[in-house]
């Protein structure tokens, strides 16, 4: 089962301006500071519960080390001269783009 949380994102019912991105949506009061705070408990990819993944710390740590690979090691530009992006619609986790986004990979030296 996955829950698609960018429809819930997107919900006018629930925020106010759905299709701008807020960080601060991510944001809770800490109650012992009064301060506003990022909690990784307000983002759920992963599941809730007696049925969270098992395996999300382990998944998490290869994204960041295969994106940290590709940053040092890539240098990753537009295809053609300029970024243009696409629409998005939603999807089960994120949003996807509508068409393709060319780009040109170099290997750093």
């Amino acid at each position: 089962m996955s829950v698609p949380y960018s429809l819930v994102n997107r919900d006018a019912s629930i925020y106010s301006d759905p299709d701008k991105f807020d960080p601060g949506r991510f944001l809770e009061l800490d109650p012992s500071s009064g301060k506003l705070t990022a909690r990784y408990g307000r983002l759920k990819p992963w599941g809730s519960g007696s049925a969270i993944c098992k395996g999300r710390i382990f998944a998490e740590k290869e994204i960041v080390t295969l994106a940290v690979a590709i940053i040092a090691m890539w240098d990753v530009g537009p295809a053609d001269g300029a970024w243009k992006l696409p629409g998005k619609v939603p999807g089960t986790g994120v949003r996807k783009p509508t068409n393709d986004i060319r780009v040109v990979i170099t290997r750093r030296v």
